[in-house]
């Protein structure tokens, strides 16, 4: 008989706590996890000129959350509680919306550009496809190649 899989919460809980058992040993390790987590979301969503546009948004959109929410603090303890409790609570629906927002990132592109986001967007898609996604494509592997 095999053995049951870990529930999803379960696994978020674990995962957690190992990348913060990871920063409790080496704090410089924030950036690196950051950037792991970052080109995961981008394989994601296809490794391409739309998945490094959802990205982008995404974490755009969390860190103005994040931001909206120190501003609001009155003081670095409220604000450190709030994000404690938020992380459980109000993080998880919030970071949902902004990953269902962050799908819509070339209508942002439109919006806030008019008529000059149809030329971005056309640029940005062949810069990323010439330049950007080989580049990562080559980092991904050689980090899968060290972990292997």
């Amino acid at each position: 008989m095999s053995e049951k899989k870990p529930g999803w919460l379960r696994r978020r809980l674990a995962s957690l706590e190992a990348t913060g058992r990871r920063v409790m040993r080496d704090p410089k390790q924030v950036g690196v996890i950051a950037r792991e987590r970052a080109i995961r979301l981008w394989m994601l969503r296809g490794g391409g000129w739309y998945g490094l546009g959802y990205v982008i948004t995404f974490i755009v959109l969390e860190i103005r959350m994040v931001v909206a929410d120190a501003v609001g603090s009155d003081d670095v303890v409220t604000f450190l509680g709030q994000q404690a409790l938020e992380m459980v609570f109000r993080f998880a629906s919030q970071s949902f919306l902004n990953g269902l927002l962050a799908f819509l990132w070339p209508a942002f592109v439109l919006d806030y550009m008019g008529g000059w986001g149809i030329v971005v967007l056309v640029g940005s898609w062949w810069v990323v496809g010439r330049f950007v996604a080989p580049r990562l494509a080559k980092l991904v592997a050689s980090e899968e190649e060290e972990q292997s």
